[in-house]
């Protein structure tokens, strides 16, 4: 129940410029991305970077926005994260034209605009979900071949192994909606709510039992960094797929299913 809960994404090339910056932010800070202790951190630190290279290339735009995303990734993480995406988006839509390599950056603009659109709609749209994971892991693939063919074996086979991880949480979000829609009457659409947690109980295998404040029951992967008392939002996306966002915690979520 646990692989979806950090799905985090940024182009980490527009952060470095250096060739060995490039290529060890490529290989490494995404798997490392995924591991939630080392997330917050991981973004807090390579949108510092990015201040920095902007800067060093005197773009004022460039460094404006960069300086932006870090406050907001440190204070308001959900915000951060859409000027990330963005400045990211902006940049890809700058370099049309200028190679060969129209079709990539198209792909990419549309990889950057479905994130952002996530972000907007608070991961609560399950088709902008599955689009989301599909175009990276097509992304994925394509890079992969890509580095393989320029001999570069250590860059292609971490761009195939996210696209393995993205394969694995989209596989987790269809298999979740067709069994909360084969196996029971589709509910009615709840409001989103508020409530906190009351008791978390931790299970030998890597499943938690959350009860919140209303005596509701909540399954879900357990998350170290949340604890009693944190406030969460609560929505339905279809079915038993529901999302809670962990509003004291940086707008981390979880996928999770009443019990």
């Amino acid at each position: 129940m646990s692989i979806l809960t950090n799905y985090a994404h940024r182009e980490y090339k527009n952060d470095v410029e250096s060739d060995f910056g490039k290529r060890l932010a490529v290989s490494a800070l995404p798997f490392l991305s995924l591991y939630k202790p080392f997330s917050f951190p991981i973004m807090v630190g390579t949108s510092a970077l990015r201040v920095y290279t902007c800067w060093q290339n005197n773009d004022t735009l460039q460094t404006t926005l960069a300086v932006s995303a870090l406050v907001f990734t440190i204070f308001a993480f959900p915000i951060g994260m859409l000027i990330t995406t963005g400045q990211d988006l902006f940049n890809e839509i700058k370099q049309l034209g200028q190679d060969d390599q129209f079709i990539e950056h198209l792909a990419h603009i549309a990889n950057s605009g479905l994130y952002a659109a996530l972000i907007l709609t608070g991961f609560g749209s399950l088709q902008l979900i599955v689009a989301s994971l599909s175009m990276q892991i097509a992304l994925g693939l394509f890079h992969a071949i890509k580095e393989y063919n320029k001999g570069n074996t250590i860059e292609g086979l971490a761009h195939l192994g996210m696209a393995a991880i993205r394969s694995l949480q989209l596989s987790y979000v269809l298999g979740t909606t067709h069994t909360s829609q084969s196996t029971e009457v589709r509910p009615q659409q709840v409001e989103p709510f508020n409530t906190r947690i009351a008791h978390i109980e931790r299970g030998e295998d890597g499943i938690a039992l959350y009860t919140m404040a209303d005596g509701s029951e909540w399954q879900s992967g357990f998350k170290p960094s949340w604890k009693v008392g944190d406030n969460l939002f609560i929505k339905q996306v279809g079915g038993t797929l529901w999302y809670a966002v962990n509003e004291d915690y940086f707008g981390d979520y979880i996928v999770i299913t009443r019990k």
